[in-house]
């Protein structure tokens, strides 16, 4: 039966394999018998391609061990074969036949490739190799994307993508500026192309007609990764670099919400219950300079913390965080973040619970603020001196403008003498974490300039068996760009 016909079996048989994963990871050498178990069980459910995955998975995994189980091989092999034979020529890989509406298919059909390993890369190099040749604009452009959303790095995949690329366009392919901006995003998530395909896709886009403002951002975004600004014919297409001036209008809106929430001196929480609010900036200080940071006590619940906690932990979102370079000093982060932008998490109970809270205290609209970053701090670890907001050049900028506020949610309580204090050594303010607490401050003056007194640290924890936990919510100048045209998360 084709892949459309019995997508809706993957669907079924996904939990088992996904949590057979995970089992593995848990469980060390007990995983893979498990996953045996489950894919002798369940196998009559899956697609052939479906089987091939399990089945090299589950022979990868015994690979060195002196009794392997060769019916396992056998049967490996096998659907390999099937894999090669019956769905390469109904278009098991969508090469040839597959619509633009149908690039979920395509996505995973290049999992289960990648998932495959090895024989599943070269796999889908043949398939390349045969196919690319003869794809129009529209769906080279679907496949790019694809592969990058199916996170296969390989790096010969996308050498012969760049190729086929730089080949089209010399040979005077046209590609809509909605194509060009879908591949730069590809290549530019990826960390792939040359300098030679960047400018074969700025002089594609040059004669390709207007960008609409959703493309402007993206390839802007796209050509910065890349590394690829500072040249005339970009400027001449994009505008003006970003620069890091925050828009006055979002700007003073946010300094005027910090400066009513101060002289209020209350706050309402999600559970409308009204919460003091205080200025930890001493009042010769403030009156001096105008910088609010504000703190509120008890505006996540224990079991809302909990909860976030566990979505990291869970669906293994923790990655360890890379020196992070900012104007006039060079912050390093030692600890893990995880970042809750999977549509899985947007829509969980605490997180629109703390999105919606953000919005309406600061009078900014839901769109404006990022997905929720949670970091987690064990002994040692710690976050040096460093600011919010983005230089002029980042990236970031291009996609929604300035961070124009932070809000900073603890969720664990560090005791005392054990460190992981947040401190804004230029401010004067030193916050011990809480659970439950909230800091808010603006990065940027009412004019939209960034300020540079908002550098702050994050100390290092000084005892054992004590981890900290935040979570960083961030507010921009402008909307995060609709991501769902092109699958972006």
């Amino acid at each position: 039966m084709a892949w459309k016909e019995r997508r809706w079996r993957s669907h079924l048989v996904a939990p088992f394999v996904w949590s057979g994963l995970c089992l593995t990871l848990l469980l060390g050498g007990h995983g893979p018998s498990i996953l045996t178990f489950a894919g002798h069980r369940f196998s009559f459910w899956w697609t052939p391609a479906e089987r091939a995955t399990f089945a090299l998975y589950a022979v990868s995994e015994r690979r060195g061990e002196e009794a392997v189980d060769q019916d396992l091989v056998r049967e490996a092999e096998q659907a390999l074969q099937m894999v090669r034979e019956q769905l390469v020529p109904t278009g098991f890989f969508g090469l040839s036949s597959f619509l633009p509406m149908d690039r979920e298919k395509l996505v995973d059909s290049l999992v289960i490739a990648a998932c495959a390993g090895a024989r599943g890369l070269v796999l889908l190099e043949d398939m390349l190799v045969s196919s690319l040749p003869s794809l129009d604009s529209e769906k080279f452009a679907a496949l790019a994307t694809s592969i990058a959303k199916a996170q296969i790095n390989y790096k010969v995949v996308w050498l012969m993508l760049q190729e086929a690329f730089t080949e089209s366009c010399a040979s005077g392919k046209y590609f809509s500026t909605h194509q060009l901006t879908e591949i730069a995003w590809a290549f530019a998530l990826t960390g792939e192309g040359t300098s030679a395909m960047w400018s074969a896709l700025q002089r594609g886009m040059a004669s390709a007609g207007q960008l609409s403002d959703q493309e402007r951002r993206v390839f802007g975004w796209a050509c910065a990764t890349a590394g690829q600004q500072g040249n005339a014919e970009l400027q001449q297409l994009l505008g003006d670099e970003a620069s890091g001036q925050a828009d006055p209008s979002m700007s003073q809106r946010i300094c005027t919400s910090l400066q009513r929430l101060a002289d209020e001196g209350t706050v309402t929480s999600y559970t409308s219950e009204e919460l003091p609010l205080r200025n930890l900036r001493p009042a010769e200080a403030y009156s001096s300079d105008q910088i609010l940071v504000l703190a509120v006590p008890n505006v996540i619940s224990d079991f809302d913390a909990e909860v976030l906690i566990g979505f990291a932990d869970s669906g293994g979102l923790w990655r360890g965080s890379e020196k992070l370079e900012m104007e006039g000093s060079i912050g390093r982060r030692t600890s893990a973040s995880a970042q809750l932008s999977h549509v899985r998490y947007l829509f969980a109970g605490p997180v629109m619970k703390i999105r919606s809270w953000v919005s309406s205290t600061l009078g900014v609209p839901d769109s404006h603020i990022e997905a929720l970053q949670m970091v987690r701090y064990f002994k040692g670890q710690q976050y040096t001196r460093h600011v919010d907001w983005c230089p002029a050049g980042d990236p970031e900028l291009w996609v929604s403008g300035q961070r124009v506020a932070t809000v900073l949610l603890y969720l664990s309580t560090v005791p005392e003498d054990c460190g992981g204090e947040t401190v804004f050594e230029r401010l004067g303010v030193s916050v011990k974490p809480e659970l439950g607490k909230a800091v808010i401050w603006s990065n940027v003056d009412r004019t939209g300039k960034p300020d540079p007194l908002t550098m702050h640290e994050a100390m290092p924890i000084e005892c054992d068996e004590v981890v900290k936990y935040t979570m960083n919510v961030w507010v921009r100048e402008q909307p995060q760009p609709d991501r769902s045209w092109l699958g972006w998360r």
